[in-house]
């Protein structure tokens, strides 16, 4: 969407990313009979965009926050970029159900389960003293308050281990998409021909 964005902004919305996957699809698919590469992708898309890209790219391939609210602006809409707090708490582990247990899949950087010294790929033996599955640890989790001590039983490369985590506030980002006020013709137009609105607001 960032590209669109940026495609129809730099040429008054004469081109847009299905430009660039057209050309893509004939010239290299049709033409060629092969796919394209990154690097091919990229300088297709910074062709149509008549500049350079490098700062979408670097989005795609790194953990820079996303300047959200710049390309939004280009269609004439607004976003909120806020933390909202939830019921129940905090751990940072991502979990899924197998024949050998529950096994943690992500571990959040920096998240209580980081610090405790969980990992992904360890087999969860108990929570509390008690067996669990994912949907069980995401169930207590949103029962538990922040700042409780939890201790995790598990199973690393044939190892028992126990280790504990103090839970945190469960903080989760939400974005919230407004329309400005007074939107310029050419961001009404790259707004309305994106979401093909017709309504009139």
């Amino acid at each position: 969407m960032l590209l669109d964005l940026k495609i129809r902004n730099e040429t008054g919305n004469n081109k847009s990313l299905d430009d660039v996957m057209r050309y893509l699809y004939n010239k290299f698919y049709k033409d060629l009979g092969r796919g394209f590469t990154d690097t091919e992708f990229r300088e297709v898309c910074e062709k149509f965009a008549g500049c350079d890209l490098s700062e979408i790219f670097n989005y795609a391939s790194t953990t820079i926050d996303v300047d959200y609210s710049k390309y939004f602006s280009y269609a004439g809409l607004t976003i909120e970029d806020r933390y909202k707090e939830y019921p129940g708490s905090y751990t940072g582990i991502r979990s899924r159900d197998s024949e050998k247990g529950t096994i943690i899949d992500v571990v959040e950087s920096g998240s209580p389960a980081w610090e405790a010294g969980l990992a992904s790929s360890d087999i969860i033996i108990s929570v509390g003293n008690m067996k669990t599955t994912s949907a069980g640890l995401d169930s207590l989790m949103s029962a538990t308050a922040s700042g409780s001590r939890i201790e995790f039983r598990i199973l690393r490369r044939g190892e028992e281990k126990t280790l504990c985590l103090t839970t945190v506030p469960n903080m989760r980002r939400t974005f919230d998409i407004g329309y400005m006020i007074n939107p310029t013709p050419m961001q009404t137009t790259i707004l309305n021909s994106m979401f093909r609105l017709v309504e009139n607001r």
